[in-house]
Formats: C-alpha cells, sequence, structure tokens
C-alpha cells in the first residue's frame, strides 16, 4: 500500500504573480478541494432517474494552522495572507502535498497551484489552548498541478 506522511506538505503563497512563493508558517492541514456545478436537466417522463449537465469547475484550498507573530510581516506568509483578505487582491497558492525534504521546490515533488482570493481568514483563541488561524481561498480560474523538474 502506498501512503505519504501528511506531515511532509508545504504550503506557500505569493503576491507577485506567481513569481516568487513565501512559507506559509505554523499550518497543521490542508485541504484541496475540487467539484462541479452540476445543473439538474431532469424532464418529465425521466422513469424517476435525475439527470443533470456539468457546467463549471471550482476549486478551492482551506488550512488550518497556528497563529505565528514571526510570520505576520506583510513580505511572510501569513502576512500576505492577511494583506490580500484586507485589499481584496488576488495571490497565488501553492500545494506541495510531499516535501520530504522540508524545501520548496525539490525535484519530483508534486504541487498543485493557482490564483484565488482569500474569502476567509479566522483567528481563535481559548484560555486553554494556542491562538489558531484557518484560511479559505477560492480558485480564480483553473490551477495547475505538476511536479517539479529536475535541474
Amino acid at each position: 500500500m502506498g501512503a505519504i506522511r501528511a506531515t511532509d506538505g508545504l504550503i506557500e503563497v505569493s503576491d507577485d504573480g506567481g513569481t516568487t512563493y513565501v512559507l506559509v508558517a505554523s499550518l497543521q492541514d490542508w485541504t484541496i478541494d475540487r467539484s462541479n456545478n452540476n445543473v439538474d436537466t431532469t424532464v418529465l417522463g425521466a422513469q424517476r432517474f435525475q439527470s443533470s449537465l456539468t457546467t463549471f469547475l471550482n476549486w478551492s484550498i482551506s488550512c488550518n494552522g497556528f497563529y505565528d507573530p514571526d510570520d505576520r510581516d506583510v513580505a511572510a506568509g501569513q502576512g500576505i495572507i492577511g494583506a490580500a483578505a484586507t485589499s481584496g487582491d488576488y495571490v497565488h497558492v501553492r500545494v506541495t502535498p510531499s516535501a520530504p525534504t522540508g524545501v520548496p521546490e525539490t525535484a519530483g515533488d508534486e504541487y498543485v497551484l493557482g490564483e484565488v482570493s482569500v474569502s476567509t481568514v479566522n483567528e481563535t483563541g481559548a484560555y486553554d489552548g494556542a491562538i489558531q488561524v484557518s484560511y479559505t481561498f477560492e480558485g480564480n480560474g483553473a490551477y495547475t498541478s505538476g511536479t517539479f523538474p529536475v535541474v
């Protein structure tokens, strides 16, 4: 059985059109959702079975972790996300599900990337825990997936 450790995943953001990516620090989990917008096309006499037509494809990324004061600068990962949420500007997000070396852009590592809007930023805290953050990104256009080339 093949399996990949989730602890090796990385999420990076870019506010310069995807030229330079910065690691988002202190994350614990991530999710990539891909979905279809289906329109019901069922007609009378359909023998009780519904039919549908896929019209659009959607994708989103969400992630959760800890508030990191060292990652809040405007040039750091959590800072770039916060600035984009406030300004409404698009950013690029790159998810590397398995980066065993912990180093972004390692040859052979797979990735998913694309332009996104920051749809939610949540910061929560409780008396008996650490401050946590969660981010949700909505894809703008198609995403790209691939493998980093050998240099």
